[in-house]
């Protein structure tokens, strides 16, 4: 590149260099003094040095969320660098009789994953836990009214037997 003398050099596109980071443009071989295309000038001929820094790569690895029978979440499979903590789904999967019991490391569902502390040092697998929904309410009976015998509905003859759901519970209740 050829610049008249006081003239700024205008900054070249970064060079690449495999298993390195470019760290800047430097007036000297040792890479002391770094060159200030926004200031510095040509006074003579110069020569620029590539400064580069040896690339750490910090491995990432994939969480997936499986949902065992239930619905899909989103996203299904996250890529993060080790060390990182993963965000929770947006939205809980759902399954046709249970309830969502939270994300797990195995498929028994023994250790919960906490979102707020954990990290991922490896692939991982996060499992859908699920808890069947019972039913608290016990089965109805239905209860026939019995009078005295004396072929019609006698309410002060007998006993009536009243159905009452309270609760979920059958209550049964004796007339006088």
């Amino acid at each position: 590149m050829t610049v008249g003398s006081g003239a700024r050099v205008t900054r070249p596109i970064d060079p690449t260099r495999s298993g390195y980071i470019f760290a800047g443009w430097y007036r000297e071989f040792a890479c002391l003094n770094a060159w200030d295309f926004s200031a510095d000038t040509v006074a003579a001929n110069v020569t620029l040095y590539a400064k580069w820094s040896l690339a750490i790569e910090t491995p990432t690895y994939a969480v997936t969320f499986n949902s065992q029978g239930g619905s899909i979440v989103q996203p299904v499979i996250v890529n993060v660098t080790s060390g990182s903590r993963i965000t929770k789904p947006a939205i809980d999967p759902t399954r046709a009789g249970y309830v969502f019991g939270g994300w797990h490391r195995e498929p028994a569902c023994w250790t919960a994953w906490d979102f707020s502390t954990d990290t991922v040092t490896a692939n991982v697998i996060l499992y859908a836990k699920w808890t069947p929904i019972s039913n608290t309410n016990p089965p109805v009976t239905v209860v026939t009214p019995v009078n005295s015998g004396g072929g019609g509905c006698d309410a002060g003859i007998g006993s009536v037997v009243m159905l009452a759901l309270m609760a979920g519970v059958v209550a049964a209740q004796k007339r006088k």
